[in-house]
């Protein structure tokens, strides 16, 4: 008999963002509301291009008071997830205009809200990830918009390394706006992971399932521990990480 996720399910969440070893400022930004874990997000500002500090923080804070003037917890249906990114899309473009002119900004963004009945919904958009550890199967449930995993889709394995930090899917500067939008049925003893790419480029996918599957591990210790060791393989890039427990 297949398993049913449970009516009422009860999340514990905690999030950390660090500016790493080699950058200057932080362009990351995230919000999750504590315990309650109602709904979090987390987004990187495009590299390459000024006020990616502004741009990621415009994003997370649209998808802020989106849901928190429009919803009530648990969400009795799907977001319209493609219209909120739309308007922040939007947004981000006159915020660009006003601040790089021409040149624009830009951010990743990744959004998971808690629905009815254990039910997850999800929205991604960039090279940031969400994950999923289920028991010992780890799982990322978020494609990669970038010009190498278009590659690699495609079969062909030789491309310019430039190609795995080029985003094919964007808010802001002109780009492709549409999120991959999913939902997923949890149960208890689920661990939920949404990190940027200086999270999941520095560390491999053996060594962030062993961390986030922690047995003796909370929330708070696992961000902790993640942004330590991404830190430790170089900290290359702004890392950061929100985990979720469900209970």
């Amino acid at each position: 008999m297949p398993a049913v996720p449970q009516k009422k399910t009860f999340w514990t969440v905690a999030g950390k963002s660090d500016v790493g070893r080699v950058r200057q400022e932080n362009e990351d930004a995230f919000f999750c509301d504590g315990e309650s874990g109602n709904f979090f997000a987390v987004a990187d500002g495009v590299g390459g291009l000024e006020f990616g500090d502004r741009a990621s923080a415009a994003a997370v804070d649209g998808a802020r008071e989106f849901f928190e003037k429009n919803n009530v917890f648990p969400l009795a249906e799907r977001p319209d997830f493609k219209q909120l990114y739309q308007v922040l899309d939007t947004k981000l473009d006159a915020l660009g205009e006003a601040l790089a002119g021409g040149f624009g900004i830009g951010t990743t963004l990744d959004v998971v809200a808690r629905g009815e009945n254990g039910i997850l919904h999800c929205a991604h958009i960039g090279d940031g990830g969400i994950f999923l550890l289920r028991g010992n199967e780890f799982t990322r449930l978020s494609e990669e918009h970038t010009l190498a995993a278009e590659e690699l889709a495609h079969g062909n394995r030789d491309f310019p390394e430039a190609y795995t930090n080029t985003l094919t899917r964007v808010l802001g500067v002109a780009g492709n706006c549409e999120p991959q939008v999913f939902s997923l049925a949890t149960f208890p003893g689920d661990r939920i992971l949404v990190a940027t790419d200086g999270v999941t480029r520095m560390l491999s996918s053996e060594k962030i399932e062993e961390i986030l599957g922690d047995a003796a591990g909370t929330p708070e210790s696992v961000v902790d521990t993640l942004i330590a060791a991404a830190n430790k393989a170089g900290g290359c890039d702004n890392s950061t990480a929100v985990v979720a427990f469900v209970s």
